[in-house]
C-alpha cells in the first residue's frame, strides 16, 4: 500500500510541476498586489510597500524568489500547497478515495497556480479541522486552534470562517473548552501581527484596511461591488456545483443528525463565498470537508466517474492558463523593450 501512495503522490507532483511550467497566465484576482509586494520583500523594490491584505504570505513567497526568480518559481510555490494537501489526504487520513476526488477535483487544477493566500489558508483549515475531529490524539484540539489561527493570519477572511466554526462546534462543548480553543487560535493569528508590527510599528494594519474595504461595500459606497457579489462576477460561480466534483448533489444523501454540525457549518460558509466571494477560488477553502462527507456516499464506481467526467472539466477551466496569453504576450512586449532601450 505504502508503495501505491508512493506511485499515486509522485504522479501528482509530476503532473502539478508540468502544469506550473506549461501555464502562461499570471495575473488572476489580486494577484498583482501579493506579486508586487513579494518582490519587494525580496529586494525588488518597484513600489512602496503597500497592501490590503495580511503580508504574511507574500512574505513567505519572498524567500522563493530569491532562490528561483521568475514566474514558473512562483507557480511551482503556489502548487506546493496543493501538493501538500493531496500528501496529507494521502500518508496522513490513508484514504486512496478522498485523494483521488480531491486530486481530479476541477477546483483544485482551477485554482492550483493562482498567486493567492487561499492555497495555504486552505492547507492549514485542513489541518484544523481534521485535528479537531481527532480526539484520541494529545492536544488535537489546541493544535487545532493554532492551525485555525494561522490560516486567519495568512488570509483574513477565514476569520469569518473562524467566527462560523468555533461557535457552532464547541456548542455542546463547556465554556472552558471554548476558551481554550479560542485562545490557541489566538497564538495561531500572532504570527501575522508581529510582522505588520515590524514592519508598520501596527500590528492590526491590514486588518483595519479589510474591515474598512468591507464597510464600504456593506454600506454599498464601493462602485462595482456589492453585497451580493456574484451579480458583480458573473454566472461561473455557480458552476462550483460540478467544479469540486460532479457528484457534489449526492452529499443530500448524508444523515442530518449524524453529521449535523459538518453539514451546518459547511453549508453556513458555502452560502458565505457564494454570496460574499462570488468567485470559485473561495470554496478552496471547503473543498476537502466536503469532499470528506461525498467520499463516504459514492460507490467505488462513482468514484471511477468522478474522475473521468473531471477530466474534461479540468480542461475546459483551464486551458485559457495556457499558449499566447495576454500575460504571456506582455512578457514578451517587456523583453523587447528591455532590448531596444
Amino acid at each position: 500500500m505504502n508503495k501505491r501512495y508512493c506511485f499515486l503522490a509522485i504522479t501528482f507532483a509530476l503532473a502539478l510541476i508540468l502544469f506550473s511550467a506549461l501555464a502562461s497566465k499570471v495575473y488572476f484576482h489580486d494577484s498583482g498586489e501579493y506579486i508586487t509586494i513579494a518582490k519587494n520583500f525580496a529586494g525588488i523594490k518597484n513600489v512602496n510597500l503597500f497592501i490590503t491584505h495580511p503580508i504574511l504570505y507574500p512574505f513567505i513567497l519572498s524567500f522563493l524568489i530569491k532562490i528561483l526568480p521568475g514566474f514558473t518559481g512562483l507557480n511551482l510555490a503556489n502548487v506546493f500547497w496543493i501538493f501538500m494537501l493531496g500528501l496529507s489526504i494521502l500518508f496522513y487520513l490513508k484514504n486512496e478515495r478522498l485523494f483521488l476526488l480531491f486530486a481530479l477535483s476541477p477546483l483544485t487544477w482551477y485554482v492550483g497556480i493562482q498567486t493567492t493566500p487561499i492555497l495555504p489558508a486552505s492547507f492549514f483549515f485542513f489541518w484544523a479541522y481534521v485535528l479537531f475531529k481527532k480526539s484520541d490524539l494529545k492536544h488535537s484540539r489546541l493544535l487545532s486552534g493554532l492551525a485555525l489561527g494561522l490560516s486567519s493570519a495568512i488570509y483574513t477572511p477565514m476569520i469569518l470562517v473562524s467566527m462560523i466554526f468555533i461557535p457552532i462546534y464547541f456548542w455542546e462543548s463547556n465554556f472552558k473548552e471554548f476558551i481554550k480553543y479560542s485562545l490557541a487560535w489566538a497564538v495561531g493569528f500572532t504570527p501575522g501581527l508581529l510582522l505588520e508590527y515590524y514592519l508598520f510599528k501596527m500590528p492590526f494594519y491590514s486588518l483595519i484596511r479589510y474591515a474598512g474595504a468591507n464597510l464600504l461595500i456593506t454600506l454599498g459606497l464601493r462602485e462595482g461591488t456589492g453585497n451580493i457579489q456574484f451579480l458583480n462576477t458573473g454566472a461561473l460561480v455557480f458552476t462550483i456545483f460540478f467544479v469540486i466534483s460532479p457528484f457534489l448533489f449526492k452529499i443530500y444523501k448524508e444523515d442530518l443528525n449524524k453529521k449535523k454540525y459538518d453539514l451546518i457549518f459547511l453549508s453556513l460558509v458555502f452560502l458565505l463565498f457564494l454570496v460574499r466571494g462570488g468567485l470559485l477560488k473561495y470554496f478552496l477553502v471547503i473543498s476537502v470537508p466536503l469532499l470528506m462527507i461525498l467520499e463516504e456516499r459514492l460507490s467505488d464506481k462513482e468514484i471511477k466517474w468522478h474522475c473521468l467526467i473531471a477530466i474534461p472539466l479540468i480542461i475546459l477551466l483551464t486551458f485559457g492558463f495556457f499558449g499566447h496569453t495576454e500575460d504571456y504576450q506582455i512578457g514578451k512586449d517587456m523583453a523587447k523593450i528591455t532590448v531596444d532601450y
